[in-house]
């Protein structure tokens, strides 16, 4: 039985602690949650208001689905016998903490592992990455999705445009999916993110266009909102990457 750690238990983390409860390979066997009214309803034993408590406990995975700051917080905190998931991929865009990540699994023999989430592709773009000479992604959602103010006009305006590496600090809880392609790609200051407000559309698009030696790629990802800053793919894609972590590999596998 592979045990897992998770640390938030927004809706991310409630679709996961779902599914994981239908899976007799996998269980979640501690959720690290300030706000125990979210948790009311679980055993005692697995809830936790502090990441702190994770430290003693025997975990095969930490899956982190919070926010950045939060993760950055935990990191001291996680069993060095846990391999760790990271869901808020703008906390890399922090040259810091990025090194910091990367010296755990060093000293601790564990991967990282990071989720493509919401894109489409990463495998192409991380395959590519030696061709490829730019990167934009524009992301298109409601203005509550990106928590700020409708202006009242009634239409769409970019509310950023920079690199990915800016907009991870300006919108970290939007644009996790940039610092993916980033990540991925040609990095945090080579990738050019657009964030759209639009007043007009009750779904979250996320738009990627390349350009390299002998190829050009557009991908278009669109997905209704289940939450203020989720789409409908987001959380079923973080439950089927944590499945691969630990497949058997029996059988054939797409890779």
């Amino acid at each position: 039985m592979v045990k897992i750690g998770l640390i938030g238990f927004g809706f991310i983390g409630q679709y996961l602690y779902k599914a994981m409860s239908r899976d007799e390979n996998i269980r979640i066997t501690a959720i690290v949650e300030p706000d125990q009214a979210k948790t009311g309803d679980l055993p005692e034993h697995m809830r936790l208001k502090r990441v702190s408590q994770l430290k003693n406990r025997n975990l095969d995975l930490v899956i982190e689905v919070a926010n950045s700051e939060v993760v950055k917080n935990a990191l001291a905190d996680i069993p060095d016998n846990a391999m760790l998931l990271i869901g808020s991929l703008t906390s890399l865009a922090d040259p810091g903490f990025f090194k910091i990540v990367e010296e755990r699994s060093r000293q601790t023999g564990k991967p990282t592992y990071l989720p493509h989430g919401a894109i489409l592709g990463l495998d192409g773009i991380l395959d590519g990455k030696e061709l490829i000479e730019s990167v934009k992604i524009t992301t298109r959602k409601p203005p509550k999705s990106l928590n700020i103010p409708d202006n009242g006009t009634g239409e769409a305006r970019i509310v950023f445009e920079g690199t990915t590496r800016e907009a991870c600090f300006r919108f970290p809880r939007n644009v996790n999916s940039h610092a993916a392609i980033a990540l991925a790609g040609i990095g945090f200051d080579k990738t050019c993110s657009f964030i759209i407000s639009d007043p007009n559309v009750s779904t979250m698009t996320h738009e990627v266009e390349i350009e390299g030696n002998g190829l050009h790629w557009v991908i278009r990802i669109e997905s209704s909102a289940q939450s203020q800053v989720t789409g409908a793919y987001t959380p079923e894609s973080f439950y089927r990457s944590i499945k691969r972590i630990f497949d058997s590999g029996i059988g054939m596998q797409i890779i």
